[in-house]
């Protein structure tokens, strides 16, 4: 399960966003859907370091991954996610990408295939991505427009049967209506760094030793993070107060150490990490 972990692709129904394209002033129903969607990806990638500290689950490594032949033993290198974090899945640069418009953005992906950085799209290890409709092509992404956006720093949980509770796949739903609703992002080069490096840095252990950068503010990721949750359930409680529900379970996770999925895979498996984990997964199947 260390390197392993769920994409989720997320679309609003054409039916949805017509209705609110008719309010927008916008005159191209495929444009207006195309900023809506490059926003959205702006927006979440703003805030997306948030599922690092809520979703991680991979902080221990086979022995064998870092020391050839030696097996069953547990390593611990004090991320809370192994994929996500600073050794995991990430091109060796910080793809800068143009978020002005869809055509430029996808030609600002094909210029990193161009020069050879990358082969194709798919090899853009990059958290968020928009996404069209079908085969991931650029060209088709740039012909027909944005269909969906995929997260894609989603550990498997490992005390999930399917790898993901239904709780926590409402939340990331609530996570990108919620940045689908706020102000366009101007996603500049600075800001594009900056969120990356937040990204690696939410995947640490620590959620209190960690800190990051929140506008002009440097808080630990517990506290950052709480106070994002916060404002989720306050833009929910205007719509939906039943909503909030899903935001006070995320905010669980982080109210005292130990809560996490990281933390609870730290000390369930930390002395025996695959024998305890092949038979906990396998009893866990069973039942």
């Amino acid at each position: 399960m260390t390197f392993c972990g769920i994409h989720v692709n997320y679309s609003f129904s054409d039916e949805l966003l017509r209705a609110d394209f008719e309010l927008s002033g916008e005159k191209d129903f495929r444009e207006y859907k195309n900023k809506l969607y490059l926003s959205l990806a702006a927006n979440s990638l703003e805030n997306g370091w948030i599922i690092n500290v809520l979703f991680s689950a991979s902080p221990l490594v086979d022995s064998s991954l870092y020391n050839e032949g030696k097996t069953g033993g547990a390593l611990f290198y004090g991320d809370a996610s192994v994929r996500c974090g600073k050794n995991g899945y990430w091109n060796n640069f910080v793809p800068i990408l143009d978020y002005t418009d869809l055509s430029a953005y996808t030609e600002s992906v094909k210029k990193y295939i161009s020069d050879g950085a990358i082969s194709s799209a798919s090899e853009l290890y990059y958290p968020i991505r928009i996404k069209p409709k079908g085969e991931n092509d650029l060209d088709r992404l740039k012909n027909e427009g944005a269909n969906h956006i995929e997260l894609r720093n989603i550990d498997l949980n490992p005390f999930s049967f399917a790898g993901i509770t239904a709780e926590d796949l409402t939340f990331l739903q609530l996570f990108l209506i919620y940045n689908a609703c706020l102000p366009t992002n101007e996603f500049t080069e600075e800001k594009q760094f900056t969120a990356v490096q937040r990204f690696k840095d939410s995947a640490r252990y620590d959620i209190d030793a960690t800190k990051i950068s929140v506008g002009n503010e440097t808080k630990s990721l517990r506290v950052a993070a709480s106070e994002l949750l916060s404002r989720m359930g306050d833009f929910f409680e205007n719509i939906d107060p039943s909503l909030t529900k899903i935001t006070d379970l995320q905010k669980q996770k982080i109210a005292k150490p130990g809560n996490r999925y990281a933390e609870r895979v730290f000390n369930t498996f930390s002395d025996n990490f695959v024998k305890k984990g092949l038979e906990y997964c396998i009893a866990r199947d069973k039942a």
